[in-house]
């Protein structure tokens, strides 16, 4: 029942191959024109409140060509991977845009989908393998990046370099380099958005800068505090619960 919650992506499989998915939210339509971002005026009569939208106006598709539903907190528009739900909704109604773990699983299910939509069926390992991915995404794309950035000056951003170019790019406990990766996205909020963009294009010569002034700058964060860069991703991403660790 629309309204139920308030925004959510609900996408379903059933057992006769059926797969569809549905934007679910109590939102209302609002007057075009204007920054819906912004505080607006009260007694204006145009920024009043319309009806609600109902489920069939809210995106949604049942069965799309591509065979393939993939949301993770990512925009309507690229759930079913060929284009089959309109693009240009009103920033009221959703802004949501990529997201890692949508451009990762979407990357893996597209890698292998005329197989899987010629079967209609994925092997139960198949299925495990593809949810216990763990290559960390952008991660190898970003350490090109950054090798091609001349003037890599400090010696531990050399060191970090260094550990990175033997990095497999995956986050598993045993595996040497995932911290370094991780910090260098958070040296930084323009980061994530430089990593992303390798996805299209080469970096800028600015973007290559800023790119090696957050990898020194994570370097002197994660040797802060794990007291070196060659740490296994296990000791550095660690949950605790009582006493088990």
């Amino acid at each position: 029942k629309i309204g139920s919650i308030s925004m959510w992506n609900i996408v379903y499989a059933d057992t006769k191959g059926h797969i569809g998915y549905q934007y679910n939210a109590r939102i209302p339509h609002r007057e075009p024109g204007i920054d819906w971002r912004k505080t607006v005026a009260g007694d204006d009569p145009k920024t009043k409140w319309g009806p609600m939208y109902t489920m069939d106006e809210l995106p949604h598709i049942e069965n799309p060509k591509s065979g393939i539903l993939v949301n993770a907190n990512s925009s309507p528009w690229l759930t079913p991977t060929d284009n089959s739900i309109k693009p240009d909704w009103p920033a009221d109604v959703t802004t949501y845009g990529h997201t890692s773990r949508y451009d990762r699983l979407s990357k893996i299910l597209l890698e292998s989908s005329s197989q899987t939509v010629k079967s209609k069926k994925i092997s139960v390992e198949d299925a495990k393998k593809r949810a216990t991915d763990t290559m960390a995404p952008y991660g190898l794309e970003v350490v090109k990046a950054l090798q091609a950035v001349p003037g890599l000056k400090s010696a531990m951003a050399s060191d970090a370099m260094n550990i990175l170019s033997k990095w497999d790019g995956k986050a598993n406990q045993d595996t040497v380099g995932t911290a370094i990766y991780t910090y260098w996205l958070r040296a930084d909020r323009t980061a994530p958005n430089l990593a992303i963009k390798l996805e299209t294009a080469k970096w800028t010569d600015s973007e290559g800068l800023s790119a090696v002034q957050s990898l020194e700058k994570a370097v002197v964060q994660l040797t802060k505090d794990h007291g070196a860069l060659n740490i296994p991703w296990g000791k550095v991403h660690v949950s605790h619960r009582g006493g088990v660790e």
